[in-house]
């Protein structure tokens, strides 16, 4: 079994070939992560499919009452990847349906932002999927889940979220 600092060691010696990687790893001290291999899937040059926990496209800890104090870190994501699954069984077993949900918030920014960056013209044009299922609810009452899936379509991106 890998450590935290031999699976990049491992990812990194298949950087030129991976086209697929599906870690379903569990992080530690979420939502306060260390994530496992941020630095390293912006080198994957080949890579196709990516999923991973949304912690390792993220940086900074959740307090309270701190606005931004998580933001999405856009350059840890490959700009070749056609199909993105952020993953979160957390957010999912603990989902209330509301207008807005301060936790979640960041995390969903974070999704907006990058749609923003997909697209013929963005910074990640081969974007097809975005397999949000293992992350978040699509919760009709919640305004950002409305415009992940309002953006998305206007992205040409197929996004999919947990029923």
């Amino acid at each position: 079994m890998l450590d935290q600092k031999e699976l990049p060691e491992a990812v990194i010696k298949h950087k030129d070939s991976l086209e697929d990687l599906d870690l379903d790893i569990s992080v530690m001290n979420f939502p306060n992560p260390d994530p496992v291999l941020e630095e390293t899937y912006s080198q994957l040059s080949r890579i196709r499919t990516l999923a991973v926990h949304i912690a390792e496209f993220f940086k900074g800890a959740w307090s309270k009452g701190v606005e931004d104090c998580i933001k999405v870190v856009l350059d840890r994501i490959p700009q070749n990847i056609q199909v993105l699954k952020p993953r979160s069984h957390r957010f999912i077993e603990s989902w209330v349906s509301s207008s807005n949900d301060v936790f979640l918030e960041p995390y969903l920014e974070g999704i907006i932002e990058l749609l923003e960056e997909a697209g013929p013209q963005g910074r990640f044009s081969k974007l097809r999927v975005l397999d949000l299922s293992e992350a978040f609810v699509d919760d009709p009452i919640m305004f950002d889940i409305k415009r992940v899936k309002q953006l998305a379509r206007s992205r040409g991106v197929k996004v999919l979220l947990h029923d």
